[in-house]
């Protein structure tokens, strides 16, 4: 590092530079200079691309329950890896389809009935009771494409409404499965506090009727 610098080399000191092919072209005047062959420039890792269902759970109270806000269910990510230990809403990473390019702003076109499939099985697993995957219960909002470094992430983005008589009090907050994910349901405002994803956030924008639209967002984080 204190030696073979890109824009000032000391080869002749270089206690390698018998080894060194630069500058046994540098003596043979084969090359003017060596910058501009060493270091190697490392080949640019093209992002990995993942396509996740994201459904937007909302818990409402039958009418006349006394139910003051609707809630929205929020899972909490692993520990480790992407985004560790933020909230997010009910999610699965689909296999990414062929038809578009997320690295260019491209999104594929989304497999709806795939999508509602693993997103109501999610549900179910929660203990949410049996999601119909009918479009009406379970409607499309748009698609969301977020940016990282070295993730292109194209969101597909759904909403559902459970409704019980007594709201989110009808429901269990944790489940008894020890290695399940935490949970928990978060009125409108506690959500705008919460710990959760840009790109989540960016979801739920989406899936609102009065801001929501259907149509491509892009961010780089």
């Amino acid at each position: 590092a204190t030696v073979c610098m890109p824009k000032a080399a000391h080869c002749p000191t270089c206690p390698i530079n018998t080894e060194c092919k630069a500058y046994t072209l540098l003596k043979r005047k084969a090359i003017s200079a060596i910058p501009n062959i060493i270091p190697p420039v490392a080949e640019k890792c093209q992002p990995k691309v993942q396509t996740v269902a994201v459904c937007v759970t909302r818990c409402v109270g039958r009418s006349g329950a006394g139910a003051a806000e609707p809630s929205f269910l929020l899972l909490k990510r692993p520990a480790e890896g992407l985004l560790a230990g933020l909230w997010e809403f009910p999610a699965v990473q689909m296999t990414p389809l062929t038809d578009g390019d997320e690295t260019r702003g491209s999104p594929a076109a989304p497999d709806h009935e795939s999508n509602r499939r693993a997103l109501g099985s999610l549900l179910n697993s929660l203990g949410l009771g049996p999601t119909s995957t009918a479009k009406a219960r379970m409607p499309y909002a748009g698609v969301y494409l977020h940016k990282f470094s070295h993730i292109h992430m194209t969101l597909h983005a759904y909403s559902i409404c459970l409704e019980t008589a007594l709201g989110t009090q009808g429901l269990k907050a944790e489940t008894e499965d020890p290695e399940a994910r935490p949970r928990k349901w978060v009125t409108e405002s506690e959500l705008q506090d919460a710990a959760v994803a840009t790109q989540m956030r960016n979801v739920f924008t989406l899936v609102q009727p009065k801001t929501g639209r259907i149509g491509v967002s892009t961010l780089k984080n």
